[in-house]
């Protein structure tokens, strides 16, 4: 089924790239037979895209018929049965016009995942695969050479992989873009004791602290009054009145009500629900706080860095993208390396400035690292190209293979090929602070049961003042009229 769209070029991006992962499917079911290595799978995979998409273009209408899956299978007949070497060398559409015997060097930085070792002596990395597939698409023959820093002005080189410079000469398309980001090591670790104060906003601790000490005013003020008073309010045998609002709060056994007033009831149980409500929230933030290992950051945007003075280490190929404000030293990515990895000392305080990619894969390859964060930096998104020196005669047919493989969705393919492992990393939840929006229910069920125990109070005195004298006086007179029958 096609979908309609106003442009057309777009929905054919879109089935070449379906086309792409489809033929490759079929290639991985038959590869387990064949014993087919990945390398070879993915110029398979171009090589099929390529006869489909570019040699005929009323192919790309075959991809929704009947024939077309006839072709198809008659093409993976060859490949089973071995009739048909597919090599993009024999069997390619497009035939390049370079002879064999012409050479390309590239040179190129290692910055994981893009370049980077899988041993001692095999180079791989997003890169390293794109320049191999140009390199059998244009019947040339590739020298990879792999250094830990490089500004791209040597012409001891025919390409160079990296981003695009100001004194840059001659540059390809851009085939992919990256973001770069600030990061911060963790800095100083929490301790408990300063967990079991984090777990609640500033604000609601002080506010917790001014409803205890107006509490404990109010009771003192009630301990001032006359006899008549404290026995209105707080029974006959009130004891502990002080100990019984902390062990309210708390929740301890030892709080109890011996006042058989309404409004002191009311207010009892308000200030009750609410202590019970408010060592829950608090127990439960507490738990998922002393099972994280969290830090202090010590840096929370770029403005802070900038304030601070606090140096930003980062490799020289990104001169021209980290802000100029902040104080920088240029490093090579092997010292960046072990920079982050010295970063978990108490009074490092550096950030260190690189693609959102290479971090993540710091962080798949160390669990630690997951500690890591990206402060707030406006965003910075940069394209990958390549450099070609003077000498170099085969930039127009670099930039047009490019072009042919980002058609088809060969280089994002290639790219989720490689970081397919990196996007599994699984980020640190931290548990959030409560503010008080989280618990202003809580105060709300606070001031109605204040609201109510105002409410009951003034009946009860109003009650008093009128009614309970009235019988007072009554049960005096009655007594007096017993003590006369029966002297």
């Amino acid at each position: 089924m096609i979908i309609m769209t106003d442009s057309l070029e777009y929905s054919l991006s879109i089935l070449k790239y379906q086309l792409t992962v489809t033929i490759r499917w079929f290639i991985i079911v038959l590869s387990h037979c064949e014993k087919t290595s990945v390398r070879e799978l993915d110029m398979q995979s171009a090589l099929l895209v390529e006869l489909l998409c570019y040699n005929n273009k009323s192919s790309i209408m075959m991809c929704v018929t009947p024939n077309w899956y006839r072709k198809f299978r008659y093409v993976i007949s060859k490949i089973q049965n071995k009739y048909v070497n597919l090599d993009i060398k024999s069997l390619r559409t497009f035939k390049s016009k370079i002879p064999k015997s012409c050479s390309m060097t590239a040179s190129a930085i290692i910055r994981p995942p893009f370049v980077y070792y899988k041993s001692s002596k095999n180079l791989t990395g997003i890169d390293v695969r794109i320049l191999h597939e140009l390199a059998l698409s244009l019947n040339l023959d590739l020298q990879i050479f792999a250094f830990n820093t490089s500004n791209f002005t040597s012409n001891e080189f025919d390409v160079h992989v990296g981003y695009p410079l100001q004194y840059s000469k001659s540059i390809s398309k851009s085939y992919d873009f990256h973001e770069l980001v600030y990061v911060v090591a963790p800095g100083k670790r929490i301790s408990s004791l300063q967990k079991l104060f984090q777990a609640f906003d500033g604000k609601i601790w002080i506010l917790i602290c001014l409803i205890i000490l107006m509490a404990f005013m109010s009771t003192y003020a009630m301990n001032m009054q006359s006899h008549v008073i404290r026995k209105f309010v707080f029974g006959r045998n009130a004891q502990l009145k002080f100990m019984n609002v902390l062990g309210g709060l708390l929740g301890t056994s030892s709080h109890q009500l011996t006042s058989k007033r309404n409004f002191l009831r009311v207010l009892w149980i308000a200030f009750l629900f609410f202590g019970v409500l408010m060592r829950t929230l608090h127990q439960a933030t507490l738990f998922k706080l002393l099972q994280n290992d969290n830090c202090e950051n010590e840096v929370q945007s770029l403005d802070e860095a900038i304030e601070k003075n606090i140096t930003v280490y980062t490799d020289v190929i990104y001169k021209d993208f980290v802000n100029q404000s902040i104080r920088i030293k240029y490093k090579s990515q092997r010292e960046i390396h072990s920079i982050i990895t010295k970063s978990f000392d108490s009074d490092f305080l550096e950030i260190i400035f690189l693609p959102s990619a290479q971090m993540n894969f710091f962080k798949h390859s160390s669990s630690q690292l997951k500690r890591f964060k990206i402060i707030e930096h406006p965003r910075i998104v940069i394209p990958s190209v390549f450099h070609f020196s003077d000498q170099f005669h085969f930039a127009d047919e670099i930039d047009e293979k490019i072009g042919m493989f980002q058609s088809a969705g060969l280089i994002k393919f290639w790219t989720d090929l490689e970081m397919h492992h990196i996007h599994k990393v699984n980020e640190i939840v931290v548990p959030k602070k409560l503010t008080f929006k989280h618990v202003q229910i809580l105060f709300d069920i606070l001031i109605v049961g204040h609201s109510l125990s105002f409410m009951f109070f003034i009946l009860e005195l109003i009650y008093k003042r009128f009614v309970g004298q009235k019988t007072v006086r009554e049960m005096t007179a009655v007594r007096f009229i017993r003590r006369k029958s029966y002297p």
